[in-house]
Formats: C-alpha cells, structure tokens, sequence
C-alpha cells in the first residue's frame, strides 16, 4: 500500500508533464476546432468528477471519512451539470433552440454548487451536516438551477454579439470570495490538526479550491466561447478536478491503515491512562510512581543531588465517607488531586500513594521548599471550601539524596504526617461544633 503512494508521489511529474503535453496540443486543435476541444476537456473534466464521486462513495465504508462522503456526493451533481453544460454547448446543435447563454447559465449553475457546496462542508462542519440531509440539499439545488434555466428565471449570463452580463462576472466573484473563504477555514483546521486525515485531504481541496479560483477569473475576461481566456478556464477547471481526485485517490489507499493505526494509537494510550494515571484524581499511580521515583533515585546516586518528599493525608476521611458517602469522598479525593496538579511544578512528581494518601518528590529541592509547596496546597484546599463540610490535609516532609537516603526520608516524612494529623485529630475533639 505504501509503496503504491509512494510510486505516485515518484512518478507525478512525469503525469503533468504529460498534461501539459496534451494541452498543447489541445491548444493547438482549439485554434481549429474549438468545439472539439470544448468537448474533450469537459469530458475529460466529466470524468474526474464522476471519479472523484465513485472513489469517495465506494471507499466511505471503509477509510470511514466523512469529508469523502459529502464531496462525492458534491462533485456527482456537479458532473452532472458539466455533462449538460457541455450536450448544450454553442455548435453542438442537441438543443437547437438554446443560444450561447445557456450553457453559460449552466457553468455558473456547476460552480455554484461546487463552490457553495464544499463552502458548506466546512463551515457547518462535517459532525453537524447529515449525508442524507446534505443529499437532499445538493439534488434541490440542482434540480431548482434547472427548472430555472429551463424556464427563464435564471438570469442572463451571455449576450451575442456583446460578451458576458454584468451578473456572471459577479457571479464569477462570488464563486472566487466562496472559495476563499473556505481556504481560510481550511488553513484554520490545518493549524488546529483535529483530525490528521481530514487535515491531509484538506490539503487536496484547498489546491483545487485554488484552481478553481484561477479558473474564475478567466471566465471573467473572455467575450467570445471559442476564445483564449475560455481555453485557459476549462484548463484551470480540470486542474481543480485531478488535483481532488488525486487526492482522494491517495488518501482512500492510505485512510484504511491509518484508520488501524489511529484505532491502536488509541487503545494504546488509553492503556497508557490506566497504567500511568490514577482514574479518579489524575495523578500519577502508585505503580508508575515506583518507575519514576525508582529512575530519580537512580539518577540521585550518580549526582547526589538533594530532593525533598511530602507524604499528604486527607484529614478525617473515614468520617466523610462514612458520613456523606463513597460518592463524595470521590469528590473529595478527585478535588484533593486537582489542587496538587495546581500547584506543583512540572518537574515535580504526584501521585495518589494509595487511598486518601498522596506523595509528591520535588527534585532539586530542600525542606524549606518542600513546606512551602506543601502549605500552598494545604490553603487552596480549605480557602476553596467546594463542599459543606471544612476539607483539610495532613503533611510530612522528607530530604533525601541518594536511594539509601530515600527509605529514611520516607519515615520521617510519615512520622511528622503522623504528628500534625494527631494534634488536628485533638483540636477536632475540643470544638463541639465541628461536623464532618
């Protein structure tokens, strides 16, 4: 699969290479015949539109890409109307009564819709826009241009013998601000990266976007069908098609391993979550502490430089739990947690020890620094007051500065949380009115 991406990448100079090749020669057969240039580039065109719509359709299921959908539903209708374009071309003699301006109407009508449709899937967004909705939407639209052209509500957009109306030029510029518009919203998604795929392909509509746009000023210039500016247009026009259909080609050949990759990213970090990080207060595990805290000892040894341990207890637990129930005292711990994850620095480690126990290493630190940490965390949890009943904690405080060091530190830093939860647990006796 990836060898085949990588053979169009290698070998896509020499693809246009050959386009431009072939449009020289398109160019010189237009000088000649220039309604059997019209009919090949709009049927090549025709047909990287029908593409387009057939490889995102038949791929939907599998590369599971949204955008996919919604452009091949887009660019079915919108070759649809290139092929009547082109049946009612000036020359081709199918429609006897039609004149030059309605296949012109027509070409507005195509690019309307092509502009305006694809404007739509990114401003509204694929999660709000319903395939079916979108459907509907589009074959209104289509079917409403029609009836339009067909019965002489659409305005005019080319008068013989004067060029193009005041109103298809605006058009043109209406189309091209469209456009625009939804590079810049695409540039945006681009810089969010939400979703690497989506952002991938966007690429792929921005270019054709981009040629689209080309294309647009072109037509806005010519004042005769078989002139240069129109040659120019219908060229810009099946750049804006291969571009998108090179694009959808590729990405519906590497979505489907992307996806299985992306699936397994996915499950692997959430694996990652569960072994590294406690569930409910978002700290590190006990587990993945031992790993962290056994790499910092390790690396203690070879420096000796000092770090300082706080062991932290929440005061009264028991009490809360049995009080209130398990359901708050979760709050009570994930509130604990969120406060620690507040006020440590990013170099520090914490982690939930175990129960209502949590334990915090600050590398390159000293006692002084650890209890200032220590009463920083202890003010946010009694100022904040989130429940209605006082929260408090307990601390200790350990130096250590190699392995050796680390299971003396530990006990003394139990033992002083030890002392300040008994004298609180005394000062709790003495006041009648405390609840918990």
């Amino acid at each position: 699969m990836k060898n085949n991406v990588n053979f169009l990448k290698q070998y896509e100079y020499i693809i246009y290479l050959s386009f431009i090749a072939i449009f020289l020669i398109l160019y010189d057969v237009s000088l000649y015949n220039y309604l059997l240039y019209h009919t090949t580039i709009e049927l090549f065109t025709i047909f990287a539109g029908l593409s387009i719509s057939l490889v995102a359709l038949v791929t939907m299921n599998i590369g599971k890409n949204k955008i996919f959908i919604l452009i091949g539903i887009l660019y079915l209708y919108v070759s649809i109307i290139d092929y009547v374009h082109t049946l009612a071309y000036k020359g081709m003699n199918i429609f006897p009564t039609l004149t030059a301006n309605e296949p012109t109407q027509l070409w507005i009508l195509g690019r309307l819709l092509q502009a305006l449709g694809t404007f739509f899937i990114f401003y509204l967004g694929v999660d709000k826009l319903k395939n079916r909705l979108f459907f509907l939407g589009v074959t209104i639209a289509t079917l409403v241009g029609f009836i339009a052209i067909v019965y002489g509500f659409f305005p005019d957009c080319f008068v013989e013998g004067k060029g193009l109306t005041k109103f298809k030029i605006a058009m043109e510029y209406v189309i091209v601000l469209f456009s625009v518009l939804t590079i810049l919203k695409i540039n945006k998604h681009e810089k969010e990266d939400r979703e690497h795929i989506k952002a991938c392909f966007c690429k792929d509509i921005k270019f054709s976007l981009y040629f689209l746009i080309f294309g647009e000023l072109s037509f806005t210039l010519y004042t005769d069908v078989y002139g240069f500016f129109n040659f120019l247009g219908h060229v810009f026009k099946f750049f804006s098609y291969y571009v998108l259909l090179r694009g959808i080609t590729v990405r519906s050949l590497i979505d489907p391993v992307n996806t299985i990759l992306a699936d397994l990213s996915s499950k692997n970090e959430e694996l990652q979550r569960i072994a590294y990080y406690d569930k409910l207060t978002k700290l590190y595990s006990r587990s993945f502490f031992e790993e962290i805290k056994d790499k910092h000892l390790n690396m203690l040894d070879r420096t000796k430089q000092k770090s300082v341990l706080i062991l932290l207890d929440i005061n009264n637990f028991k009490d809360i739990n049995d009080t209130y129930g398990h359901d708050v005292g979760d709050k009570v711990l994930k509130f604990v947690g969120e406060t620690i994850s507040k006020n440590v620095r990013a170099s520090d480690i914490a982690a939930r020890f175990g129960g209502d126990e949590f334990i915090i290493i600050l590398p390159h630190s000293q006692a002084f620094d650890a209890a200032i940490a220590a009463e920083r965390i202890r003010n946010h949890i009694i100022s904040e007051r989130p429940f209605q009943f006082l929260v408090d904690i307990s601390y200790g405080i350990g130096e250590f500065s190699s392995s050796e060091e680390y299971e003396l530190a530990f006990k003394n830093a139990d033992t002083f949380l030890y002392e300040m939860k008994k004298h609180k647990n005394s000062l709790r006796k003495e006041d009648k009115n405390w609840k918990a």
